[in-house]
C-alpha cells in the first residue's frame, strides 16, 4: 500500500515562519479552509509548518489520480484515522459494491463516524486536491461530508486550482475560508528572509528588490534564480526579458545542467517514481550512495522532501518533477525508459504499492506486467471495495489481452458485477472455458460461482440453468479446495443456485446440508448470516415454517452478538420481513420495513429497498391498510428505473392485487399479465407461481374460467415439480374457489379438503394475493363440511374476517365475539370469557337491553325507558353517551355497536348471539317443514331439531328476571322452543317414529308443565306404541298439574282421549 499517500512531509530547517498567514489560518470561523495557488508557492510549507506551530494534530492526505476511485480515498483515510486515534476506536467502513447505490449518504455516514472520533482541535489536511479528477464523483462525496464537520475540525485543502463547481455552490461554498495567491506569495520582508537562508553572503537591497520584483513574491522563483547565481552576479538584462511562466523552467535547467552526470542520472531516474526510498533509488540507479544524495537534497530543501521517517520515503516537488520527468522522456532512449519504468515497478509493487506500479507499467506499455498486477493485487483490492481501480487497470489493456487470459476475465466480470451483471456473466463463462480448457478445476469454479452471483445481483435466474448443467462436468465431489474459505464460498453459490432457480434439483438437500454445515464453522460473521438468511428464505417458499423458524432466530442471535456489516443487518430485516408476511406477523413486518428503510438511508445501501417496500405493501394490504400500501408501493415505483425485472413484476403484481381487493378485477388483469411476464422473464419459479394464481383468480372474477384454469394447472405443475408443500397449497386453495364459483361442489369440496389439509399440516396462515372476501367463501364451506375445523378457525380469526353475509348458520365460526344470554349471561371474545366486574354492571345492561330488545335497530329512546326510567331526556342522552363509550371501551372494538340514526344495534360481521341463532334455526326448520317436496333434505331435520333445542340451555336472562323489558324476549324464547318441539314431535310423528316423538313431547313438558297440547300428543305417542299403561299416567299427570297450576281440567279433547285409553284397555 503507499503509505506516503497518507504521511505528511517533514520540514526543513530554516524555512521562513509565516506568522502573517498563520493568523489568517487562527482568525476563521469556518472549518474548511481552501488554499490555492500556483506550483511552487509554499502552501505544503505554509501548511506543514501552521501545524506545527499551533500544535495541531492531524490527518495528511496527498491526493493522487488513484483517487479517480473514491473507494481509494476512503481506504486509505480509514488507514490514516486508525494512525491517529485509539486502538478502540471503530474503524471506518470500506466503501464496498452495496454502497454504491447511495454513495452521498455513505460519506455522509463515514465523514460522520470519523469526525465524532477525532480529538478536537484537530486538522485533515487533502494535499495536492486538483490531481483529482474533475469527472470523479470524489468531489460531491466531499461536499456531502465536510457538511458533517463538527467545531474544533477543519479540514485544510491544497490545490494549484480554484475548488470545483460543486465546491463552491451557496451551501457549500458557505463552510469556506480562502487562502489565495495574493495571500501566499511572499511579502518583501518575507522574501528578504528567505534570501537569507539561501546565501552564506547577504544579497545587496537594490538587486533583492529587483529579484522580488521579477518573481512577484513567488517562491519558487525566487529559489531558482538565487540558486542559479551560486554566488555570482544576477543577469538583469535576462530577468527582464524572461517571462514569469519560463522562470521555473529556465533557471531549473540551468541549475540541472550545473550538476554532475551522476547526479543527473539519479535525479532522472528517481523522479519517475512518486515517493521513492534510498534502497529503491539504488536498486534503481545503481548509485550506493542514494540515501546520502536524497538526504542532501532534502536538507539544502532542493525541491525534495522527506515522508515516513521510521522508513524515509522522499518525494520531489511536483514542478521539479515534472520537470525532471519531462526532461528524462526527450533525453533517454525509448527502451531505456521503458525499462526503467519497469524495473521501478517492480520495485514498487515489491513494496506494496501496487497502485504506483500499475501508472508506470501502463506507461511503460509494459502489458505483461499490468496483467500480472492485476492477477496477484485484485483480490486485495477487490476486498477493500477498490474494484474501480482494477477496472481502470483493465481498460489500459490493449483489445485482446484480457480476451485471452482467463485470470482477468474473471476480475473484469468481478469489476462488472454490480454495474452490469449480463457484462459480467459473459466474462465468467468465458473465463470458465479458458480454465477448463487449462484444465484448471479451482478456476473454472471460481468463475462458476461468479457467474452464479451474478444472477443474485440483477436477479435474472434463468441463466442458472446453464451454470447448473455444467457442475456435472466440474466433478466437484473430487475436487480438494484450497482454502475453507473458497469450499465456502462454492457451497452457497450452488445452493443459491438450485433455491432460486431448480428448487427440484436432485441434489438441492445435500448442498443445503453441506452450506449449513460449512458457514456455521465460518470464521466470516458476514458470510455466516448471509447464508444462513439464503437458507431461511428457501425455507420460507418450499412452506418449512418451522425449519425457517428455529435458523431465522439462530440467525438473529448471532447478529446480535457481533457487528454485522449494514448490507448484512439490512439483508437480514429483509428476510424478516418475508418471513412475517409468510407467517401473518404483517404489523411487525410493516415495522421491520420501515427500521430497515431507515438503516438503508442512513448507511447507503440501498440493495434491498424495493423488495422491501414490496413485501412491506403486501403486509399492509394483508391487514386493510390501503392508504400505507400506496405509500411504500409509490416509493418503490420511483425505485423501478433500475430496471430489475423481479421487482418490476412484484410492483405490478401488487398493483393487480390492490385493484381486486377493490373487486376492480378486469383493472387487475392488465397489471397482473405484465408482472407474469416479467417475472417469468426472471426464472425464479416460485413468484411465477403467485402470480400465476393471482391471475386466475382476477379471471374467474371476470367470467374467463377456461384461462384461470390453465393458469391454475401451469401453477400446480410447477409447485409440485418443486415440491413446495406452500405453493401447492395455495393452487389447490384457489382451484377450490374456482371449481366452487362453477358449482362444482363435488370437484370444489374435494379440492378445499386437500387445501386445508396442506395448510393444517403447514400452519399457513397467509398466501400471496388473497381476497378476504373469497377466503371467507372457502373458510365457510370449510367449516360446513367439518374440513380442518381448528385449522380454519385459526384462520379465520388470524384474518379477522368478517363476512357481509354473516354465516350464522355456523356455530363453529369463529366470531370476534359470542354473547349467551339463554340459561345465563355470558361475553366471549374469541374463546376468551370476559371477567366482568362491578364496573361493568351499567355497559353490561345496556349490552343485554340491545339483545332484549332484538340486536338491530333498537331506538335510543326506548333503551332510555329501560334503563333510565326516571331521568329527563337531556339526562337520559348524557347517561346513554357514557354508558355506550364505556361499553365499546369494554369491548375494545368499535365495529361491535353501531349507532346510525338514532338507533343502536349490534353488528352481525363481528357479533354471535344466541338468541339470533335459535330464531334462525327455528325458522329454518319451518323453511324445511313447509318446502315442496324434493326441495330440501328432510334427512336432515332431525339433526336441525337437535341443534336448535341446543342452543336453548334455559330461560332468557334468568338472572335478570325481575327487570320488566326482559320479559317479551324471554317469553318469546320460551314460546320457539315449545313450537320447535312441537314440529320435532309431529316430524316423527308423521314417519311413524312413536318413540323419537315420545322424547320430544317429553322435553316440552319438562320445560313447560302446563302446556296441555304436548300432554295429548305424548299420549297419543304411547297409545300408538300399545303403552296405555304410560298413556293414561300422562293423563293424569296432566290433569293434576292443570288443577294444581292453572286451577282448570282439562280439555274436552283431552278427555276424550283418555276415554279411549279407558275403552282399548
Amino acid at each position: 500500500m503507499a503509505r506516503h499517500k497518507i504521511t505528511a512531509p517533514g520540514l526543513a530547517a530554516g524555512i521562513v515562519r509565516r506568522e502573517r498567514l498563520f493568523r489568517l489560518l487562527d482568525h476563521t470561523d469556518k472549518p474548511v479552509r481552501w488554499i490555492s495557488g500556483p506550483g511552487g508557492s509554499g502552501k505544503t510549507t505554509l501548511v506543514s509548518s501552521y501545524l506545527e506551530a499551533r500544535d495541531i494534530p492531524a490527518i495528511w492526505y496527498q491526493a493522487d489520480q488513484t483517487d479517480a476511485d473514491p473507494a481509494t480515498f476512503f481506504y486509505y483515510m480509514g488507514l490514516a484515522f486508525q494512525d491517529s486515534v485509539s486502538p478502540d476506536c471503530e474503524p471506518l467502513p470500506l466503501l464496498t459494491p452495496e454502497y454504491l447505490a447511495g454513495l452521498k449518504t455513505f460519506a455522509r455516514r463515514y465523514f460522520r463516524q470519523l469526525f465524532t472520533q477525532l480529538p478536537a482541535p484537530f486538522a485533515i489536511v487533502i494535499d495536492n486536491y486538483q490531481e483529482i479528477p474533475a469527472t470523479s464523483p470524489f468531489h460531491e462525496l466531499i461536499a456531502e461530508g465536510l457538511a458533517e464537520g463538527p467545531e474544533g475540525i477543519c479540514v485544510l485543502a491544497i490545490s494549484r486550482e480554484e475548488p470545483p463547481a460543486v465546491l463552491t455552490a451557496d451551501e457549500t461554498a458557505a463552510r469556506f475560508d480562502f487562502l489565495g495567491w495574493n495571500d501566499l506569495r511572499f511579502s518583501f520582508d518575507e522574501a528578504k528572509e528567505f534570501a537569507a537562508t539561501q546565501s552564506a553572503s547577504p544579497m545587496e537591497s537594490e538587486a533583492l528588490t529587483r529579484l522580488y520584483t521579477k518573481t512577484d513574491g513567488w517562491i519558487a522563483g525566487l529559489f531558482l534564480i538565487l540558486e542559479s547565481l551560486n554566488g555570482g552576479a544576477l543577469d538583469e538584462k535576462l530577468l527582464q526579458d524572461l517571462p514569469l511562466d519560463k522562470v521555473f523552467g529556465y533557471f531549473a535547467d540551468k541549475i540541472f545542467e550545473a550538476r554532475d552526470g551522476e547526479l543527473q542520472n539519479f535525479l532522472l531516474k528517481t523522479a519517475l517514481v512518486p515517493g521513492i526510498t534510498a534502497q529503491m533509488a539504488e536498486r534503481l540507479t545503481g548509485i550506493g550512495s542514494s540515501e546520502q544524495i536524497l538526504s542532501r537534497l532534502c536538507r539544502n530543501r532542493f525541491f525534495t522532501a522527506k515522508i515516513s521517517p521510521a522508513d524515509p520515503v522522499y518525494q520531489y516537488h511536483p514542478l521539479f518533477r515534472e520537470f525532471l520527468v519531462s526532461r528524462a522522456e526527450k533525453t533517454l532512449p525509448p527502451s531505456e525508459l521503458r525499462e526503467i519504468r519497469r524495473q521501478a515497478a517492480s520495485l514498487l509493487k515489491g513494496g506494496d504499492r501496487a497502485e504506483d506500479a500499475a501508472g508506470l507499467l501502463i506507461e511503460a506499455s509494459d502489458w505483461d506486467g499490468i496483467a500480472e498486477l492485476i492477477l496477484d493485487s485484485a483480490p486485495l483490492l477487490a476486498a477493500e471495495g477498490r474494484s474501480e481501480t482494477v477496472r481502470c487497470w483493465l481498460e489500459n489493456l490493449p483489445a485482446g489481452c484480457v480476451e485471452r487470459n482467463p485470470g482477468l476475465l474473471y476480475w473484469k466480470g468481478v469489476c462488472l458485477l454490480l454495474h452490469s451483471p449480463p457484462a459480467s456473466r459473459a466474462c465468467f463463462r468465458e473465463a470458465y472455458d479458458l480454465y477448463r480448457l487449462a484444465g484448471d478445476r479451482v478456476g473454472m469454479l471460481l468463475s462458476w460461482s461468479g457467474g452464479a452471483e451474478a444472477s443474485l445481483y440483477d436477479r435474472e435466474f434463468t441463466p442458472l440453468d446453464q451454470w447448473l448443467a455444467l457442475l456435472e462436468e466440474m466433478r466437484i465431489e473430487e475436487i480438494e479446495f484450497p482454502t475453507r474459505q473458497l469450499e465456502e464460498q462454492i457451497a452457497m453459490s450452488i445452493f443459491n443456485a438450485m433455491a432460486f432457480r431448480q428448487p427440484h434439483h436432485r441434489d438441492i438437500s445435500k448442498w443445503r446440508e453441506r452450506a449449513l454445515s460449512l458457514v456455521r464453522g465460518s470464521a466470516d460473521l458476514n458470510l455466516r448470516l448471509q447464508s444462513a438468511i439464503h437458507l431461511v428464505v428457501h425455507d420460507l417458499w418450499n412452506g418449512n415454517f418451522g425449519r425457517a423458524t428455529v435458523l431465522l432466530e439462530q440467525t438473529l442471535a448471532m447478529a446480535s452478538s457481533g457487528k454485522p456489516s449494514p448490507m448484512t443487518r439490512i439483508t437480514i430485516m429483509n428476510a424478516q420481513v418475508l418471513y412475517c408476511y409468510f407467517t401473518g406477523a404483517w404489523a411487525s413486518g410493516v415495522a421491520i420495513v420501515s427500521d430497515a428503510l431507515k438503516m438503508a438511508n442512513e448507511s447507503g445501501v440501498h440493495v434491498w429497498d424495493s423488495q422491501l417496500m414490496g413485501t412491506g405493501a403486501g403486509c399492509a394490504l394483508c391487514m386493510g391498510d390501503s392508504a400505507a400500501a400506496d405509500e411504500l408501493l409509490n416509493a418503490m415505483r420511483d425505485r423501478l428505473q433500475w430496471g430489475m425485472r423481479l421487482d418490476i413484476g412484484q410492483y405490478h403484481g401488487l398493483r393487480g392485487w390492490q385493484e381486486s381487493l377493490g373487486r376492480r378485477f378486469q383493472a387487475a388483469i392488465p397489471h397482473l399479465e405484465h408482472s407474469l411476464e416479467s417475472l417469468q422473464g426472471t426464472g425464479f419459479m416460485a413468484t411465477e407461481v403467485v402470480m400465476l394464481i393471482t391471475l386466475a383468480d382476477n379471471l374467474g372474477m371476470t367470467g374467463n374460467a377456461t384461462r384461470a384454469r390453465a393458469c391454475l394447472s401451469r401453477a400446480y405443475d410447477i409447485a409440485r415439480g418443486m415440491g413446495s408443500g406452500y405453493l401447492e397449497f395455495l393452487c389447490l386453495l384457489n382451484s377450490a374457489a374456482l371449481a366452487l364459483d362453477a358449482a362444482d361442489e363435488v370437484q370444489g369440496d374435494m379440492l378445499l379438503r386437500q387445501a386445508m389439509t396442506l395448510g393444517s399440516a403447514g400452519g399457513y396462515l397467509n398466501g400471496w394475493c388473497w381476497r378476504p372476501d373469497a377466503l371467507v367463501q372457502l373458510c365457510t364451506k370449510a367449516l360446513e363440511n367439518d374440513i380442518e375445523t381448528a385449522y380454519v378457525t385459526r384462520l379465520v380469526r388470524h384474518w379477522a374476517l368478517a363476512p357481509e353475509k354473516p354465516p350464522q348458520h355456523l356455530d363453529e365460526w369463529p366470531w370476534q365475539f359470542r354473547i349467551f344470554t339463554l340459561g345465563g349471561f355470558q361475553l366471549l371474545r374469541g374463546n376468551e370469557l370476559l371477567a366482568l366486574t362491578g364496573k361493568a354492571k351499567k355497559p353490561l345492561e345496556l349490552l343485554k337491553a340491545v339483545v332484549a330488545f332484538g340486536g338491530s335497530n333498537v331506538p335510543l329512546e326506548r333503551l332510555t325507558d329501560a334503563l333510565w326510567p326516571d331521568a329527563d331526556g337531556d339526562l337520559a342522552q348524557r347517561s346513554f353517551d357514557t354508558t355506550l363509550h364505556r361499553l365499546r371501551k369494554l369491548l375494545a372494538d368499535e365495529k361491535v355497536l353501531q349507532l346510525q340514526a338514532g338507533k343502536l344495534s349490534i353488528n352481525p360481521r363481528y357479533c354471535w348471539i344466541d338468541t339470533w341463532a335459535f330464531e334462525r334455526r327455528c325458522g329454518e326448520i319451518d323453511a324445511s317443514l313447509h318446502a315442496k317436496e324434493g326441495e330440501v333434505d328432510q334427512a336432515k331435520l332431525p339433526l336441525a331439531f337437535e341443534k336448535g333445542a341446543a342452543l336453548y340451555q334455559g330461560s332468557f336472562l334468568p338472572d335478570d328476571a325481575a327487570l320488566a323489558w326482559t320479559v317479551p324476549m324471554r317469553d318469546q324464547m320460551h314460546n320457539r322452543l315449545l313450537r320447535l318441539i312441537s314440529r320435532a314431535g309431529g316430524y316423527f310423528e308423521a314417519l311413524e317414529q312413536w318413540d323419537q316423538a315420545a322424547t320430544w313431547y317429553g322435553k316440552g313438558i319438562r320445560l313447560d308443565p302446563v302446556a296441555e297440547q304436548l300432554h295429548q300428543r305424548l299420549m297419543v305417542c304411547y297409545r300408538q306404541q300399545g303403552m296405555m299403561a304410560l298413556a293414561i299416567k300422562t293423563y293424569l299427570n296432566c290433569r293434576s298439574i292443570l288443577s294444581t297450576e292453572l286451577g282448570i281440567a282439562p280439555s274436552a279433547h283431552t278427555e276424550e282421549l283418555y276415554r279411549s285409553f279407558t275403552v282399548m284397555s
